[in-house]
């Protein structure tokens, strides 16, 4: 045989020419999928590659492609031939074939978010470990169920957040709007951004009456912001040494008193013992008062704390919880003494 019967005899996919390979691909039949194959798997150039899979329609082929291809453009088309294969399949062992081709959790995520069966899109979520992956599933994905079982596998603050606030779907805003108790039930700002930012109506209304509720509670002091109101009331009761009117030194010792109790009543954890037991104010009691005339009322000293105070009665002196209100019990017992002497 001549040169010339041999070289028409080659087919066009054989050509040195990948243009011309690559045309002969698009006129190949359908029915060649073996040869779309081989075509994919091994033509040393890119474009005729391409064009062989976009021919292909076995899924387990098009997998092996995307997965193993040197050329990032046939991975991808590849990919993106199983993506929409399984998002748009009506059969559940189609779209699951499709699936199993695919291993990039973008193509994943848009598989459990949008596939038309719901057990795909199952699927695709139990292969989704991102957190963000699975949020984006929990606010859009087309089945409920889906979404509830993305839901469920939340467990990061600015997810749940997101979960809240972006989602059209009610049921999953307010659940996750629940979920986020734990984070920050009493974080006002973040209340005031679900409030303002939710696309659902009622977890916006949840976030505003959460807010109301806080606003109606006094805001707890600081330990910095508690000393600094002692000291003040330090101050007072030493300028009541100055005082030359008994009622109006035993009005002014009344008030300071229940203005330290106020105080201390407002942070039991820093005013009270540790092991939850009875204060004992023996070391910080002001000279002349006997430890028992403060531990408990008698006849001559009234248990409530509104009722008048003899002006010649100290006033009892704070528990010291550290070294710093140790010394304002000092300064106290000293004002004291000063103001009834």
């Amino acid at each position: 045989m001549s040169l010339l019967d041999r070289l028409r005899g080659q087919p066009d996919w054989r050509h040195e020419d990948p243009s011309v390979r690559a045309s002969a691909v698009d006129e190949l039949e359908d029915d060649a999928q073996d040869l779309f194959e081989a075509i994919a798997s091994e033509d040393a150039d890119p474009t005729v590659r391409l064009a062989a899979v976009i021919r292909l329609s076995d899924p387990s082929a098009i997998g092996r492609i995307a997965r193993s291809d040197a050329d990032p453009q046939v991975r991808d088309e590849a990919a993106a031939m199983l993506r929409a294969t399984a998002v748009g399949a009506a059969e559940p062992d189609a779209g699951e074939s499709a699936l199993a081709g695919l291993s990039d959790a973008r193509d994943l995520g848009e598989v459990a978010r949008a596939a038309r069966v719901e057990s795909v899109s199952r699927s695709a979520l139990e292969r989704l470990d991102e957190q963000k992956a699975i949020g984006a599933v929990a606010r859009r994905s087309v089945h409920r169920a889906v979404r509830e079982a993305a839901l469920a596998r939340l467990d990061t603050r600015d997810e749940l957040v997101a979960a809240a606030v972006k989602t059209d779907h009610r049921e999953v805003a307010l659940a996750a709007f629940d979920r986020l108790a734990p984070f920050g039930s009493t974080d006002r700002d973040l209340l005031r951004t679900i409030a303002v930012r939710a696309r659902t109506k009622p977890v916006s209304r949840r976030a505003k009456t959460a807010l109301a509720e806080l606003d109606g509670r006094p805001v707890p002091l600081t330990a910095d912001e508690r000393r600094s109101r002692r000291e003040a009331l330090c101050e007072q009761v030493e300028l009541l040494a100055e005082v030359e009117q008994p009622d109006a030194v035993r009005t002014g010792l009344d008030q300071a008193e229940r203005d330290w109790r106020a105080l201390a009543a407002a942070a039991p954890t820093a005013d009270a013992p540790a092991d939850g037991g009875t204060p004992d104010n023996t070391d910080v009691l002001p000279a002349g008062v006997a430890p028992e005339a403060a531990a408990a009322p008698t006849a001559d000293a009234p248990a409530d704390d509104n009722a008048p105070r003899d002006a010649d009665a100290p006033a009892a002196a704070p528990v010291a919880s550290d070294a710093s209100d140790e010394a304002l019990a000092e300064r106290w017992r000293a004002a004291v003494g000063a103001a009834t002497d």
